[in-house]
């Protein structure tokens, strides 16, 4: 359709501007600005800013780096729902490389996701992208904690569905949570 070819239209003209090879999923952090942008050149130019935000994420290192904080955190501030998703064999994995590398784009509804980007454009703007990196790790752990109930009723499969299908949440809530979250572990001085 129109919008696959505008993906990839911009895609390329990306790849020749960057001179960079995409990763497998980059497309689902455009998909959003498709959405919501009628011209290709602010879609591009909101791509490509998401992008240089994300650097360090995409990279082996950075998301090595931003799960095992996140697994540490959730360890802490969840120990129950930790536990579960060990016994189930669902703590990290593929959900969670999903969740970190591509800012949840490919497991929020969009209207969820639109609501948390703009707080991480915001954020980024006022304390930088290593801040909205971190910011990222506790507004997973806020959704884990929304939808701790609902996932300690499924199975193994079921989780692992839940997890890359995430319903729609109220992202201001999320985002106050995350925050708290944030402060906690600063005050208790995990990370």
């Amino acid at each position: 359709g129109q919008s696959s070819t505008r993906a990839e239209t911009i895609l390329s003209c990306y790849v020749h501007t960057q001179g960079e090879d995409l990763r497998p999923g980059t497309v689902r952090l455009l998909l959003p600005f498709l959405q919501i942008y009628p011209a290709d050149v602010e879609a591009y130019s909101c791509f490509q800013e998401l992008m240089k935000r994300l650097e360090w994420a995409l990279t082996f290192d950075g998301c090595k780096e931003m799960t095992v904080a996140f697994m540490t955190l959730l360890r802490h501030a969840l120990p129950e729902l930790y536990s579960f998703l060990e016994e189930e064999q669902c703590a990290g994995g593929a959900w969670l490389a999903s969740w970190l590398q591509f800012l949840l784009a490919r497991d929020l509804p969009l209207p969820c996701l639109l609501r948390l980007w703009d707080t991480y454009f915001a954020h980024t703007a006022s304390y930088g992208r290593e801040a909205t990196l971190r910011l990222h790790i506790y507004v997973c752990l806020a959704i884990l904690e929304a939808c701790n109930d609902q996932l300690m009723e499924l199975d193994e499969s079921e989780v692992l569905w839940y997890l890359s299908h995430l319903p729609a949440l109220d992202m201001g809530a999320v985002i106050t949570q995350a925050f708290n979250i944030k402060d906690d572990v600063a005050i208790a001085g995990y990370v």
